[in-house]
């Protein structure tokens, strides 16, 4: 499981939920938000979760120079540091997600479309300035969607994902792919062919629990869609998954899978 943004003032009540329920998870969190929000991002690393980052200000990479985009990672690497440091965990996960999976690379996320070109030499150099900060890949051997291999993801040291819930969607003025509503948005957890907002995949086969590859669960924290946040994990944790943690406290990455 994993979380982005934030954190928001609704994050206390997903840490007691997730707790709760027995759900371990990484949350990318946003430098701007952990600097004006420290206490928040603090008890989030003290109650057992990972904070990853998620750049500064929640930023098309792929409109920045790379001194800036290096100034974002580096700026908010440093905010997750300090926050470590004072919960007495200097050794720390380093695991790093780009706004809206934009690589800067100058396809804005859009890393399942054959049609979107990477930029080579954009997409190298900032995967090389997070491996020589340290981050690293998620460690999931059992990753074995084509979909996701064929974009070539499982090269790179930033986290992708492979099922957005897309419950951020209802709070849009035009929702994509109608996803207006709570009960639209728990249907699409059933498809075997859940449509992506970041390139076209319904061509492939796929759903949560299919035995055959781990996943990378998406969701988000933001406060206007805390209130479906209980309601969807109760529907995820029914189905055929299991949530185990990405990182066991030891300085290393354990097995994990959804």
């Amino acid at each position: 499981m994993t979380i982005d943004d934030g954190p928001s003032l609704h994050r206390l009540h997903k840490l007691s939920v997730l707790r709760e329920m027995g759900i371990p998870a990484v949350f990318f969190s946003e430098g701007r938000w952990l600097e004006a929000r420290p206490e928040i991002a603090l008890q989030t690393i003290k109650s057992g979760f990972v904070v990853g980052n998620h750049g500064f200000g929640h930023r098309h990479f792929s409109d920045l120079s790379l001194d800036d985009c290096c100034s974002e990672i580096a700026r908010t690497d440093s905010l997750i540091h300090s926050l470590y440091c004072e919960a007495n965990q200097p050794k720390h996960p380093r695991f790093f997600r780009f706004p809206y999976g934009d690589k800067g690379d100058g396809r804005y996320g859009r890393v399942f479309s054959k049609w979107k070109k990477a930029d080579e030499k954009r997409h190298r150099y900032l995967q090389d300035f997070l491996k020589e900060l340290g981050y690293q890949p998620p460690a999931l051997p059992g990753l074995s969607h084509r979909f996701y291999q064929n974009a070539g993801l499982q090269k790179d040291v930033d986290w992708h994902w492979t099922f957005d819930v897309m419950e951020w969607a209802v709070f849009q003025k035009k929702p994509p792919q109608g996803l207006s509503s709570l009960e639209k948005i728990l249907r699409r957890l059933h498809s075997t062919r859940p449509t992506d907002t970041r390139g076209h995949l319904w061509w492939s086969k796929r759903w949560l629990g299919n035995p055959v590859s781990s996943e990378i669960i998406l969701m988000h924290d933001h406060e206007e869609s805390g209130g479906l946040f209980r309601p969807l994990l109760e529907a995820l944790v029914l189905l055929p998954i299991e949530f185990k943690a990405i990182w066991n406290g030891a300085g290393e990455q354990g097995q994990t899978s959804a």
